[in-house]
């Protein structure tokens, strides 16, 4: 069964997604960013480089920028202290990236299941995306990799049954526009 993508935001609700994402990284507080990057193993610098802002709600502490394959804004995820998450009202699923993948020659690109472990392997030096969910954005997936033609994609899945079946189906769609490898982190997943 095909999971159906949400149709792309309207312009005015892509408007108010940049309006407010603009406000979130406005808000960020790099001490408060670094304790937050702490608690998930990470670095404070490879939160900023998905680009990471912080949000105004009360419940809803962190705010994450979704792309499609263009590098073009289509959403914005929330992520609360504990680790919940929720999209923004219209948003779009999307990858969360750093744009700056667009101007570089990309030798292997690592499809992550999720922000946090595309922060790990950015963390690691390499070139990362972090997908919404183990089965969801696959054709904005797909764009992403003919336009940056990475000599090599390596889809990163949780080890789990959702995550490897997930991994497979991506996989498959990839292999005609790059070798495509399948890794399974030990341990479950990359942190």
């Amino acid at each position: 069964e095909t999971k159906k993508e949400k149709p792309k935001p309207s312009a005015k609700s892509l408007w108010r997604f940049r309006v407010a994402y603009e406000k979130a990284v406005a808000r960020l507080d790099l001490a408060e960013l670094e304790g937050f990057a702490k608690s998930l193993g990470l670095s404070a610098d490879s939160l900023q480089r998905l680009g990471i802002g912080r949000d105004d709600h009360p419940k809803w502490h962190w705010v994450l920028p979704m792309f499609d394959q263009h590098g073009e804004l289509v959403g914005l995820r929330r992520r609360d202290s504990v680790g919940n998450k929720r999209s923004y009202t219209r948003s779009m699923s999307g990858l969360h990236l750093d744009r700056s993948i667009f101007g570089s020659q990309v030798d292997r690109l690592y499809l992550a299941e999720g922000p946090t472990d595309a922060a790990a392997l950015l963390m690691l030096g390499f070139d990362a995306v972090g997908r919404p969910s183990c089965d969801g954005s696959a054709e904005i997936i797909v764009g992403l990799v003919r336009r940056c033609q990475p000599g090599e994609v390596v889809v990163v899945a949780d080890d789990d049954e959702p995550g490897r079946r997930g991994a497979a189906k991506l996989a498959r769609k990839l292999v005609m526009w790059a070798p495509t490898r399948i890794l399974i982190p030990p341990g479950g997943d990359v942190r």
